[in-house]
Parts: structure tokens; C-alpha cells; sequence
């Protein structure tokens, strides 16, 4: 990984060389949010974006007529494939067995996020095969979620039941702990639902621990509102991701602010969710590229690794939402 000194002119080279190859059936969303994910990739940017589409189609090909695969969001898959210089056949076949280990369990397909989960469980070392005892913990973080919020948690939490799969507490502790950063959560003022389920996950990991995890995203919260920016549901994994880096909530909000307005310029412009979305994400590489050798985070490859995962994620819930409008309008 190879942090750029400007990550916003890393951004426009690699989506630039993206959107050059883009065909009329490819979006330009799906290729800015893999952008992210490659944004600390080494190389020269037309070469990155050529193992995209390689890779991209070779995830296409492998999906057959009807995979998650087929649809767009490949591209986020292709792109954290190229960040981690993993094995695109290797991939597949490593969804399709652990596929038939969740379907073992009883685990609802998943579509797209049993992918990004099946991604997640594979972890840094794509040569280890994820096993019968990784499935069953997952399995097990799952039940547990479902215990607590039996109506929020379904298939679009499995990647962060990947994430949870890693840790070694027990699933009674890791319960308990994220039940607090809910009710913490909600005891500000914010509204429960499926992204407060998901930013009690994504503190439970930060390193920073417990109390300071939540007070980081809280102060974000307010910065943001401060500075003018309004705060969606939607923003609240970009806020958590944030969370996991020190500094002052005020210096990171006005750098996001700044990189929002370069990004409006992007063509055809972003929605205002996408821009903000970007910007958290070109943001926080600048200011990991601060931060190396501080000593927080510990591993600032585990941070871009975790926030192309969230975008991924995110991309995967619109997609989702979408379909489920059309299928109610039709």
C-alpha cells in the first residue's frame, strides 16, 4: 500500500483512466466508489485501471446470468481484489464453497453482501480457506445480532458479521459492548435503525476503545452540523470510519468540507450523498498520510481496507433499495 501525498489528484488520475474505458452500460458510480478502494493501490493509473476491468470481467464471467456479480458493483469487488493483489478465479471459487458452508447452517443467501462477507472472512492472506469454524462463529454473531434487534438484522448485515468473526472476545462480551454503543447512540438523539446497528458494529472495532470511540463519532456528528453539512442516516458509516482516526472532530470536518467542494466538480456532478461520501474517503487517506508513525491507527492499511469495504457496502444497500422500489412501483 502506498499512501498518496495528494489524494484527491490520486483520485481524479485513476477514475479518469476508469471512465475512459466506461461503456454506456457501466455507471459512473459504481467506477468512482472502486476509485476509493484504490486510491493507496501503487502503480501508474492506466495500469490499475486496466486490471479493474480484467478482473471485473472475470468476476462477470464467473457470476453467470443471474450472480451479484453481473451488476455493478463488481467494480467495488474487482477494485479491493487489485488493492489486496488478490486472485479473481481463486475468489469465486472460495464464494462458491463457503456459499454451500453458510447454506449448511441455514444462512439466508445473501446476494451481494454474503459476497463482501465471504470477501471480509478471507481476510489479508487470500491463500487461507476460510473453514467450517469460521462459518459457525458467523453464524453464531449472527443469531446474536438477531437476538437483540430481530427486525433490523438480515442478509445486509453479513459483512460486518464477517467483521466480528475476526475478533477473539466472546460472543456474549462483543454483545454487550455493542449494545452500549446503540443505546449511547440512541441516548444522543439519533434514530434506531439499520445504520445505528451498523455504526454500534463499526465502533465496537475501533481500537481507540469504547468511550472514546463514541464520543469521536459524536463529536463528528456535531461538527458536521456545525459546519452546515446535514447529516443522513446514510452518513453515519462514513462518520464511524472517520471516528477510527485522532485528531480534533473540527480540523477533520473542514477538510472533508474542502474536498467535497473539489469533488462537486467531477462530471457529471455527484449527488450531494455521493460527494460527501468521496470526500470522507480522499479525506481520511490525506489524513492517514498525516498520521504514520503516530501510532494511531495502528494499521492504516486495515483503515483503507475497512473503508472501501463500507463503500462497497453502502453501494450494495442502494442497489438493494432500488430494486425493492422498482419491484413495489411495478
Amino acid at each position: 500500500m502506498q499512501i498518496p501525498k495528494d489524494p484527491l489528484a490520486r483520485f481524479r488520475e485513476i477514475y479518469d483512466e476508469l471512465h475512459r474505458r466506461r461503456t454506456w452500460t457501466i455507471g459512473v458510480t459504481p467506477l468512482r466508489n472502486s476509485t476509493v478502494a484504490l486510491l493507496c493501490t501503487p502503480g501508474r493509473a492506466y495500469d490499475v485501471a486496466d486490471r479493474v476491468y480484467q478482473v471485473a470481467d472475470v468476476l462477470k464471467k464467473r457470476a453467470g446470468w443471474f450472480g451479484p456479480l453481473v451488476s455493478p458493483i463488481r467494480f467495488s469487488v474487482a477494485a479491493m481484489l487489485v488493492m489486496s493483489g488478490d486472485d479473481p478465479q481463486r475468489f469465486c471459487d472460495d464464494v462458491e464453497r463457503a456459499g454451500e458452508l453458510f447454506r449448511e447452517r441455514s444462512l439466508r443467501r445473501g446476494s451481494i453482501f454474503e459476497v463482501l462477507a465471504i470477501l471480509i472472512l478471507r481476510g489479508a492472506d487470500a491463500s487461507r480457506r476460510i473453514s467450517a469454524t469460521d462459518v459457525d462463529r458467523f453464524a453464531q454473531i449472527h443469531a446474536m445480532m438477531k437476538s437483540h434487534h430481530r427486525w433490523l438484522t438480515g442478509p445486509d448485515d453479513y459483512p460486518a458479521c464477517a467483521l466480528l468473526t475476526h475478533q477473539v472476545e466472546s460472543v456474549h462480551e462483543m454483545a454487550r459492548r455493542i449494545e452500549n454503543h446503540y443505546e449511547g447512540l440512541r441516548g444522543a438523539g439519533l434514530p434506531a435503525g439499520n445504520p445505528l446497528q451498523l455504526v454500534s458494529h463499526v465502533l465496537y472495532l475501533n481500537p481507540a476503545g469504547d468511550r472514546e470511540a463514541l464520543r469521536r463519532f459524536l463529536d463528528l456528528h456535531r461538527a458536521f452540523r456545525e459546519a452546515g453539512v446535514r447529516m443522513w442516516q446514510s452518513d453515519f458509516d462514513e462518520l464511524a470510519t472517520l471516528a477510527l482516526l485522532d485528531g480534533p472532530a473540527a480540523g477533520i470536518v473542514e477538510l472533508v468540507v474542502r474536498h467535497r467542494e473539489d469533488l462537486k466538480t467531477l462530471r457529471p456532478h455527484p449527488d450531494p450523498w455521493q460527494s460527501f461520501s468521496l470526500a470522507c474517503a480522499t479525506a481520511c487517506v490525506e489524513l492517514l498520510g498525516r498520521q504514520v508513525g503516530s501510532g494511531e491507527p495502528r494499521d492504516p492499511q486495515a483503515v483503507v481496507h475497512f473503508q472501501s469495504l463500507m463503500v462497497a457496502h453502502q453501494a450494495a444497500i442502494a442497489a438493494q433499495n432500488s430494486q425493492a422500489a422498482v419491484g413495489a412501483a411495478g
